[in-house]
């Protein structure tokens, strides 16, 4: 309840279930494409779900170094602020936008 309908939005993977409709989408091992493309990601979306628990290497190692480098992007980025952490979840908000409760 705390993100809205129609923002872009980053999250894990096995969350995306939980997203709307209206969302823009982006999960973190899509950082790990742009960083075989161009050496480098971006990430400008309106709110970014983070999974404290960084998982341990498996198979397909895309999504935890996407998650890996985006964690630590986020954490320490003057343009996102924590807003809630709970358990292993945390949401982060660019600034300029506020969650909805």
């Amino acid at each position: 309840d705390k993100i809205p309908a129609n923002v872009s939005l980053m999250m894990p993977e096995f969350m995306l279930v939980y997203s709307r409709p209206e969302q823009t989408l982006r999960g973190f091992h899509q950082i790990e494409y742009e960083m075989d493309l161009k050496d480098s990601f971006h990430i400008n979306e309106d709110y970014v779900i983070l999974d404290r628990r960084i998982p341990e290497r498996a198979a397909d190692n895309r999504y935890y170094q996407g998650l890996r480098e985006a964690t630590n992007f986020i954490q320490n980025s003057p343009v996102y602020r924590k807003v809630y952490g709970r358990d292993d979840i945390e949401l982060y908000v660019k600034n300029g936008r506020e969650p909805t409760s």
